[in-house]
C-alpha cells in the first residue's frame, strides 16, 4: 500500500514539475528599440572607415556621468540618412528620469561629426522614430 501512494506522489510530483517547464516559444524575449535616422546636412560621402556610434544616456545626475542604457556602432554605415535601431532594457523608459539620444560618426579614430543637441527620450515618445541630426566638427 506504501508504495502505492509513494508512486502516486512521485507522479503528482513529475505532472506539477512538466507544466513549470512549459514552453516558450510564444513569448518574446526581444528588448524595447529605438529607431530612427541620423543625418548630417554637409553633402560628403563618408569614407568606408567611418564608425557610426548611437547611445541611449540616463542624464538624470548632473554631477555623474552618463549611464549607458545602449549602444549600437555601425562600420561603413553608409550616406545620410542613415537607419538605425538600438535596443534598451525592459523597463528602461522610466517618467522620473532623463534620456537622451547621443550619436557621433568617427573617421579612422578621429571625431567628424556629432549631436551638438541633445536629443530627448520620454515614455511618450520612445515608440517613435527619431530623427538626429549632426555636425561636422571644426577640424
Amino acid at each position: 500500500m506504501k508504495s502505492i501512494v509513494f508512486s502516486g506522489c512521485i507522479m503528482m510530483a513529475s505532472l506539477m514539475l512538466a507544466g513549470c517547464a512549459s514552453d516558450r516559444s510564444g513569448v518574446s524575449d526581444t528588448r524595447p528599440m529605438l529607431t530612427g535616422t541620423v543625418n548630417y546636412r554637409v553633402r560628403i560621402a563618408l569614407s568606408p572607415s567611418a564608425v557610426m556610434t548611437v547611445r541611449l544616456l540616463d542624464v538624470t545626475q548632473k554631477e555623474a556621468p552618463a549611464i549607458v542604457l545602449g549602444e549600437k556602432s555601425i562600420s561603413n554605415p553608409g550616406n545620410s540618412p542613415i537607419s538605425f535601431s538600438l535596443a534598451y532594457p525592459f523597463g528602461g523608459i522610466s517618467p522620473s528620469r532623463n534620456y537622451v539620444i547621443d550619436a557621433r560618426i568617427e573617421l579612422e579614430g578621429r571625431l567628424r561629426f556629432y549631436a551638438m543637441e541633445p536629443y530627448v527620450v520620454t515614455p511618450q515618445n520612445a515608440a517613435d522614430p527619431h530623427a538626429v541630426w549632426l555636425q561636422l566638427t571644426g577640424d
